[in-house]
């Protein structure tokens, strides 16, 4: 049986100082680990990403509290909308989170409800996978007989039945980049949901998203894809990109799990981390994270300079001359010692 997908326990609290001398040292290395990996800032596109989601998709604002089973919930409109950006910009880690203020609870009256449900898409998808995760996502602990004659209306039945305000797909781009068959039946199980209007649908990926539904009329009309600024990462070339990276890595900084400061947003850092990186989010977290479960193995008060080389000798494609924290490649003797 297929589990429901795991929203991680994100950490978001600053630590102050007292903390770090107090708090840090009673911690497992396992908690550790957790917090450094689900580690959240709420920098100006992820406050305003989740302002759009909540007011203008869920509106979440007008909804009673999950546990009411009154009905003066409105009606949603069935609308399709978007958060858009390239790979590694924190689209999924704002779609997780906003799930994770909305999870399932168990209603007065008996029977769960998931206000927000949040599946994530793979490449290998036809429709009846599609529709069993919808299932699964729903705390579903068994699967109905999914025929193709029914599967879309068996599918929007069980969102309706589980108190689906907004169905969050993540990883949007493979319902469309696949075969036209695929394609197609993925595109008429979300026509369906959303004529249905008892739920928004969130798609959150890549800029083949947003193409897929304005080269559809049947999915663009429902609600003509209202979206957010596309999601970037930092220009290295722009002074403002540098400044707003070193705050960003100042504001990781301060919610790391360590006792003493690293100092990741040093002036002499910079350039390293965009050579690492190029100026995304999400590729600056896999050396950080890295280097921060090494500097937590090595019992270190903080993420020191090997603890970075490390990460980024790892992560380096050796045709690559320039390692990140490191320098330049040495160039390997050959058999004569030359």
């Amino acid at each position: 049986m297929t589990m429901m997908f795991p929203i991680p326990k994100f950490h978001l609290s600053v630590f102050t100082d007292e903390e770090r001398r107090e708090l840090i040292p009673l911690m497992s290395d396992k908690e550790r680990r957790r917090m450094s990996k689900f580690v959240l800032v709420e920098h100006e596109q992820f406050e305003d990403t989740i302002e759009f989601i909540r007011e203008r998709l869920h509106f979440a604002s007008n909804y009673p509290e999950p546990h009411d089973d009154d009905h003066r919930e409105i009606q949603a409109e069935g609308w399709i909308g978007g958060v858009i950006g390239a790979p590694r910009t924190g689209k999924s880690f704002i779609a997780q989170y906003y799930t994770s203020l909305h999870p399932p609870v168990f209603k007065q009256n008996g029977g769960w409800k998931v206000p927000v449900a949040y599946i994530e898409a793979r490449s290998d998808w036809d429709r009846k996978e599609f529709a069993k995760q919808i299932y699964w996502q729903t705390k579903a602990t068994a699967l109905p007989r999914l025929t193709i004659a029914s599967m879309n209306s068996t599918v929007t039945s069980r969102l309706r039945d589980m108190g689906v305000r907004l169905l969050i797909i993540d990883d949007a781009q493979f319902l469309f980049d696949t075969t036209y068959a695929k394609a197609h039946t993925h595109k008429s199980m979300l026509h369906h949901i959303a004529n249905a209007m008892q739920c928004n649908i969130l798609l959150v990926g890549t800029e083949e998203v947003e193409n897929a539904i304005y080269a559809e009329d049947r999915l663009r009309g429902r609600g003509d894809f209202p979206s957010p600024d596309v999601l970037v990462g930092f220009d290295p070339k722009d002074p403002d990109g540098r400044i707003d990276f070193r705050e960003f890595l100042a504001e990781i900084e301060k919610r790391l799990p360590f006792q003493a400061v690293s100092d990741l947003n040093r002036r002499d850092w910079i350039d390293d981390f965009f050579e690492a990186c190029g100026g995304s989010r999400g590729r600056a977290m896999n050396y950080i994270v890295a280097a921060a479960y090494a500097a937590i193995t090595d019992r270190s008060p903080c993420i020191q300079l090997h603890h970075l080389q490390q990460a980024a000798k790892d992560r380096t494609p050796s045709g690559k001359a320039m390692i990140p924290f490191v320098g330049r490649r040495k160039k390997k003797e050959n058999g004569n010692g030359l």
